[in-house]
């Protein structure tokens, strides 16, 4: 299995010499964000990605993918050339969860005192999360539009809260926060929690909200859920896939939706129309192994016994 995204590594002979030798070979495609969003990524990067996914398709036995998403964008963004001179068999793996490894809170040392009121929820107030790598398709500036707006309605006790480090193309959003008139008073950002740290933040916040353009599968959904946070999230295949009937969902067209969630769920403390994340079910990085092997051995047996098969669930 190509278990990694290192798309420039030079591999191809190697993998067309063990083929010849009988080994069946599979790849893993983690998102097809270059070609989706080329604006997000360096021209460096999407020519490596492409050649990569030309490779691959051209030359490994099947696919898997982290989600049924990534799988249709797969099916979706072949190009015509290679799509009608052969079919590659797919399956799509759910990533784990997990926390129970993290380090105790009574060995974290308690570096600043807001760190430490996020993390416990001591005198905080109120507070939502954006989780993620900062980049220009996790649109993380669309959730500092809609808080902007939710402050100048009145309501200044909602803060926001930013956890993720610097990403590629994200300096404009870094200034803007850090000059912006609310930076450290309703607005925060750290860039270095650990798990546990996460952990506590997922439960003492008032929910997690996500407005990307588009992920392979966004996991902190898959996290806020599991601690109990409720999610607010953009309108995408990946994260209905994901969040189902535990999240609620708002447009990318403009604010106003994620403006009238956030100031319900404010007043109600309850997202309407939404299951409790209480009873949320999602496999741990075991059985996320357990599944993917299932897949792998699926597509792997039906290639050695040259049966066909378009796509395994």
């Amino acid at each position: 299995m190509l278990l990694d995204s290192s798309w420039h590594i030079p591999y191809w002979r190697e993998i067309e010499r063990i083929q010849r030798n009988g080994a069946v070979v599979g790849a893993v495609i983690y998102d097809l964000l270059p070609a989706k969003f080329p604006e997000s990524f360096t021209s460096a990067h999407i020519q490596h990605f492409f050649f990569f996914f030309n490779q691959a398709y051209k030359k490994v036995d099947f696919l898997m993918t982290i989600s049924n998403s990534v799988l249709d964008d797969v099916q979706s963004y072949v190009p015509s050339d290679l799509s009608s001179s052969r079919h590659i068999p797919g399956a799509a793996f759910r990533l784990g969860q997990d926390f129970t490894s993290s380090i105790p809170m009574n060995d974290l040392d308690r570096d600043s005192l807001v760190r430490s009121r996020v993390r416990f929820g001591e005198d905080f107030g109120p507070f939502y999360l954006c989780v993620g790598t900062f980049s220009p398709r996790k649109n993380q500036s669309f959730v500092l539009d809609a808080f902007e707006s939710l402050w100048a309605a009145g309501l200044p006790n909602a803060k926001l809260v930013y956890v993720g480090s610097e990403g590629w193309n994200s300096d404009a959003l870094i200034h803007r926060m850090r000059s912006h008139p609310e930076w450290n008073r309703r607005l925060f950002w750290f860039h270095d929690l650990n798990d546990e740290e996460l952990k506590s933040c997922y439960r003492g916040a008032r929910g997690l909200v996500t407005a990307s353009c588009g992920d392979g599968f966004n996991l902190p959904i898959v996290e806020a859920l599991h601690n109990g946070c409720p999610v607010l999230a953009s309108d995408i295949p990946v994260h209905r896939e994901v969040g189902g009937k535990y999240a609620s969902y708002f447009s990318l067209n403009d604010t106003s939706r994620l403006l009238g969630l956030l100031s319900q769920h404010l007043g109600e403390d309850s997202l309407h129309s939404v299951e409790q994340p209480t009873t949320f079910v999602w496999p741990n990085w075991h059985e996320c192994c357990e599944e993917f092997l299932t897949g792998v051995n699926t597509l792997a047996g039906y290639r050695i016994s040259g049966k066909h098969l378009a796509r395994c669930a």
